[in-house]
């Protein structure tokens, strides 16, 4: 497993320079390791690398955040909304340790979401580890052990029409899940 990450990372890399020259020939070296790698993490990697490649727009910025879990927010961290904001200097946190964090997006219609990406508070020091992305209440992903690349995770989703696209959150890096920035994903040929 430990060699299948490192290889997915190092075809990630490629990939990510040739996007803009070889297209292609990128997206090709990223399904190459879809097809082949059995590693979470790997596996992981690849997806995030694709949706990326696959030409996704964010559409985070068009929703309304809250969190109703009833915590209250924690240290100088913004209110909800500044995990959807576009500014990665403002971010969302709550209150250290507790059990279940929860971070809603709303759009006022139904969006066709393909993948959620987290920029977390710091590399894998206050930011999700273990979540569900649930979308109108549906589970569509369960993220287990997070891998972050450069405080950085993208997780794909198979498309789905929603009007609400939640964080679950029930493990984290550090003591807390702050999140700078959540970007929600449709793909570019929508309205």
């Amino acid at each position: 497993q430990a060699l299948e990450v490192e290889a997915a990372s190092a075809v990630v890399k490629i990939a990510k320079s040739l996007r803009a020259t070889n297209p292609d020939a990128a997206a090709a070296a990223i399904q190459k390791v879809l097809d082949v790698c059995k590693s979470p993490a790997a596996r992981q990697l690849a997806e995030g690398a694709m949706v990326v490649l696959g030409g996704m727009v964010n559409i985070a910025p068009q929703g309304t955040a809250t969190s109703p879990d009833g915590i209250e927010k924690d240290g100088a961290a913004g209110d909800d909304q500044a995990a959807i904001d576009g500014d990665p200097a403002t971010y969302w946190d709550e209150a250290d340790g507790q059990k279940v964090y929860r971070l809603v997006v709303t759009f006022k219609q139904p969006e066709k979401v393909a993948a959620i990406s987290i920029l977390g508070y710091a590399h894998h020091n206050f930011a999700p580890k273990d979540f569900e992305v649930l979308c109108d209440g549906r589970v569509a992903k369960k993220v287990e052990n997070a891998q972050y690349d450069s405080n950085f995770l993208l997780v794909r989703l198979d498309e789905t029409t929603c009007k609400t696209v939640e964080l679950k959150i029930t493990g984290y890096h550090g003591n807390s899940p702050a999140i700078r920035e959540l970007g929600v994903y449709r793909t570019k040929t929508q309205k």
